[in-house]
């Protein structure tokens, strides 16, 4: 395990440093727009350009590492992040941080798809979930130690803004001094979900609905928080919880998923996410709030992880820069259409209606995993497995 991820080290330390930046960016948005006085919807809108910038950047990636590589690719985006975010407090007006939130995440989706095909293209298949179970570790390790600055300065405090640009700025330093060599420029510069669909319908399908739910989560449990009365350190508190439940089943998952068929670990953790979704609707108290928010973080990550790895295995090495853009296209497209849905429903029926359509779509996808599975061992049941021929020398 030590000397698969010895040629990724480097990465998986600005991913840490990076993604304290993110994560503080992500749950640091809504709270300070509602205390800006932005409605509802408006918060929703910012929530889903968040995932319409993430749905041009994976469209775009390929030719922006075609161009630079994978390092300069990483710095120039990192950078640009950074100045997005020491914006944000200067013009807090919905529109403006509607075009911000867009920016912001274009960039990140070319950032995650630039870490992704690194580490795909690194790692032999026999190893892939588990040390994109590390990355997330690291992943989610760096969101929850950004998260804590809530709990001490307010969230209309512009050194928060300040705080998470300089995480993101300084996350391109490991890769500055490593001599790790990155991955060839992929040949490819475009999307190919047809291909993509034809290679693992399973990984097209629960990416797009994995987008729909986990970005509903993502945008919208710190406005689902204040709803029900729970203060700003409360909520920082609960999305702890849920993002130390991603890190914990990280190493567990991707031992088990890198020994098995990944589909059915995909179903597993889809069957735990819409359990626990629906536990999360009917709750109010923040210590139970934060137990089944432990448990639901663990199937948050694995589910794209499992997608993911489902996906690269069909695929192969050399393809991994169009699985990823490919599967992240998919992912942030479920993701633009389920935040501001479901934000349009929080204030008629209530703000549990966040866990309620999640319990609903993880279930689709559930389902959906179990009939691909059982056509699969129909095809081959039925299918003959014709010998190899003999070749005369």
């Amino acid at each position: 395990m030590l000397a698969a991820l010895v040629p990724v080290t480097a990465l998986l330390a600005s991913v840490f440093v990076l993604i304290a930046g993110h994560g503080l960016t992500s749950t640091l948005i809504p709270l300070a727009g509602s205390s800006f006085g932005f409605s509802d919807s408006s918060i929703g809108l910012v929530g889903s350009a968040y995932f319409a910038g993430m749905l041009a950047g994976s469209f775009t990636v390929a030719y922006i590492l075609r161009a630079a590589g994978h390092i300069r690719a990483f710095s120039a985006l990192s950078a640009l992040t950074m100045a997005i975010t020491l914006v944000m407090p200067m013009v807090a007006e919905p529109g403006p941080w509607i075009g911000l939130r867009a920016a912001h995440g274009f960039c990140i989706a070319a950032l995650y798809t630039t870490i992704e095909s690194w580490l795909n293209t690194r790692t032999h298949k026999d190893w892939r979930t588990r040390v994109l179970g590390v990355y997330n570790i690291m992943h989610f390790a760096g969101s929850a130690a950004g998260q804590q600055a809530l709990t001490f300065i307010p969230p209309t405090d512009f050194r928060l803004f300040s705080l998470a640009a300089l995480l993101m700025g300084l996350s391109v330093l490991p890769l500055c001094f490593t001599r790790a060599e990155p991955p060839a420029p992929p040949e490819g510069k475009r999307l190919r979900l047809g291909w993509l669909w034809s290679i693992a319908p399973a990984s097209a399908v629960t990416a797009f609905l994995i987008g729909w739910a986990n970005g509903s989560f993502w945008s919208l449990a710190p406005l689902w928080g204040s709803k029900i009365g729970f203060t700003p350190t409360e909520i920082a508190i609960f999305i702890t919880s849920v993002i130390f439940g991603c890190a914990a089943a990280q190493l567990p998952a991707g031992y088990v998923g890198d020994r098995m068929d990944r589909r059915v670990v995909l179903a597993g953790f889809a069957a735990l996410a819409t359990f626990c979704s629906l536990l999360l609707a009917f709750i109010t108290n923040l210590a139970t709030a934060a137990t089944v928010g432990l448990i639901y973080g663990t199937a948050l990550p694995t589910l794209y992880v499992m997608c993911s790895a489902h996906a690269n295995d069909r695929a192969g090495p050399h393809r991994a820069v169009e699985v990823s853009s490919s599967v992240l296209f998919l992912y942030c497209l479920g993701a633009l259409v389920g935040p501001a849905l479901t934000a349009s429903l929080m204030n008629r029926p209530g703000p549990f209606i966040l866990y309620l359509i999640n319990s609903a779509v993880y279930g689709m996808m559930f389902a959906y995993i179990v009939v691909r599975i059982r056509t699969r061992e129909k095809v081959e049941a039925i299918t003959p497995v014709e010998p190899e021929p003999v070749r005369v020398k």
